[in-house]
């Protein structure tokens, strides 16, 4: 599943980088992609809470899906390169702020990278309560940037 996905996201970049002659696919590359990378996070943030709604979460499984939702997260502002967005005429739910307030959008990857960091510090130290309340973090870490740029939101 990783190489399919490091390998998905190195042909979307290819086509995105080959030129406006290819834009349209292009972009439905990349959007498929990247709605492809969300799913995965969203897979990884669900077995997290479900392990920590446990009486005594197990720390290094909370760690082990942490590191990989954070090396996915590191590749999220990566995700969304010119021409992927609502104007290039392919279904998305990203708005055209990510593109308009570039910033704003990689602050909020660096505050969900953060976030993650401190919950794996808390998985590694065995304390449910840490855990918990760092789970918590991450998720408003991504509620910040849903409500700000994901059009469903």
């Amino acid at each position: 599943m990783r190489n399919r996905i490091r390998g998905t996201i190195v042909v979307a970049l290819a086509l995105a980088l080959a030129g406006p002659a290819s834009a349209a696919i292009d972009a439905a590359v990349v959007v498929r992609m990247r709605q492809a990378n969300f799913d995965r996070l969203l897979s990884l943030h669900k077995s997290i809470r479900n392990e920590l709604r446990q009486a005594r979460p197990n720390g290094a499984g909370v760690s082990r899906a942490v590191l990989a939702e954070a090396q996915l997260a590191q590749q999220i502002v990566a995700w969304f390169p010119a021409g992927s967005g609502p104007d290039a005429r392919v279904r998305t739910d990203a708005r055209r702020g990510i593109w308009a307030e570039p910033r704003d959008f990689q602050a909020k990857a660096v505050a969900l990278n953060g976030a993650l960091g401190q919950l794996d510090a808390a998985a590694r130290s065995g304390d449910p309560g840490r855990m918990r309340a760092q789970q918590r973090a991450v998720a408003d870490a991504c509620e910040s940037c849903h409500e700000t740029y994901l059009s469903r939101f």
